[in-house]
């Protein structure tokens, strides 16, 4: 009998190294799946890497075009404000200008305004007096 119960052993044995020899395959199998996912997303990242390089690279092409257009426009801005200070300047020495004639022409009203009241009043010390005259030379007559 011992020699059925060692082939009995040695056959449980047995069975029991292949359900290792299994369970290692399967172990093995899903390392393998394991291994395939992550090469998988491995490469996924590599290509997201690639892709976030490109698109680096072009924001950073569109921020230098746009650094060079905001020199150029901040070089017409300063442009600008020196034109609008010349102009402010011009647009004071216009109302100076102005304020003068307008002076000047109050004035020049006021003298003519004078000038038209002497008139006035020496033409009516003229007529009296010609009248005086022509008076005095009734009564000579």
């Amino acid at each position: 009998m011992s020699g059925k119960s060692g082939a009995s052993a040695q056959k449980r044995q047995r069975q029991g190294t292949d359900a290792d020899v299994e369970s290692l395959l399967r172990e093995v199998e899903k390392y393998k799946n394991m291994n395939a996912i992550l090469d998988q997303q491995s490469h996924d990242q590599d290509e997201e890497i690639e892709d976030l390089k490109k698109t680096l690279k072009i924001t950073k092409q569109q921020l230098d075009i746009d650094l060079i257009e905001n020199e150029r426009l901040s070089v017409y801005v300063k442009e600008l404000i020196e034109t609008q200070k010349t102009f402010v300047e011009q647009i004071r020495n216009v109302q100076e200008t102005l304020q003068i004639v307008l002076t000047n022409q109050n004035k020049n009203e006021n003298t003519l305004e004078s000038i038209k009241n002497t008139c006035s009043k020496q033409t009516e010390k003229i007529k009296t007096q010609l009248q005086q005259q022509q008076k005095q030379q009734k009564t000579q007559q």
